[in-house]
């Protein structure tokens, strides 16, 4: 086992659950280009898969009541016919015009959302859409969560139900996802080696996040989002 690819992908790891835990996403997002830079991109598919669906586990369970169950029904219903597609892309195809113009979708969207602080209402009747798409970017790079989290801030508010919420869709998304990449063969005994040795830093991501997350007032948590979402657009583009 080399050890300059397990403190690499340890601290990927450890910088995009600590945000993730405090807005309920961006892991991937902040880890996957880093852990590209010393795994191949199945593997490093397979070894956020294995640690979304362990984080999702916790963190669905410590936040279900404030969800909004409305909401993850309408995203729901298109999470798994994308997450299959997303897979299939995957393991057959090279989708690199499809992740750009996802990041374009996105930027254009938060930039929007900062400067004009409102709603765009033809989201509100869309949410199929976005829960398929966001499949699909979630089973070819686990990072449909840019995607989720667009429609949930045009739906909702209160800081409360707003990261419940997105820990919600993602957590469907994660739950989905990690048998239908193990069905096709994605998960490696390397990369089941590699999950367990950076738990450590997994872990003390999660607990550091749990200490910022309650001191963040509404205002500011909804902006951290927004610009989380300006920079996984620009990360999209870019790689």
């Amino acid at each position: 086992m080399d050890w300059l690819v397990i403190l690499v992908v340890g601290l990927a790891i450890f910088f995009g659950f600590f945000v993730q835990t405090v807005i309920g996403f961006a892991a991937s997002v902040i880890a996957i280009p880093i852990i590209l830079s010393v795994c191949k991109l199945q593997d490093t598919v397979a070894i956020m898969a294995i640690l979304l669906f362990i984080f999702s586990f916790v963190l669905v369970l410590k936040n279900h009541r404030d969800m909004d169950k409305s909401i993850l029904l309408e995203l729901g219903i298109g999470i798994p016919v994308g997450i299959i597609v997303g897979v299939l892309v995957l393991k057959n195809a090279n989708p690199v015009m499809l992740k750009k113009g996802l990041g374009i979708f996105i930027i254009l969207y938060a930039s929007y959302s900062l400067n004009r602080q409102r709603t765009i209402k033809l989201l509100g009747k869309l949410g199929l859409v976005f829960g398929f798409v966001g499949g699909i970017f979630s089973g070819l790079y686990t990072t449909g969560g840019p995607v989720y989290v667009t429609y949930i801030t045009n739906k909702l508010s209160k800081t409360s139900n707003l990261r419940a919420t997105i820990i919600g869709v993602m957590g469907i998304s994660n739950f989905l996802r990690l048998p239908i990449l193990v069905a096709n063969n994605l998960i490696s005994i390397y990369c089941i080696k590699v999950t367990i040795l950076v738990l450590p830093l997994f872990i003390l991501s999660i607990y550091l996040g749990h200490k910022v997350c309650p001191k963040i007032n509404e205002k500011l948590f909804k902006n951290i989002v927004l610009a989380v979402l300006l920079i996984s657009g620009a990360i999209l583009i870019i790689k």
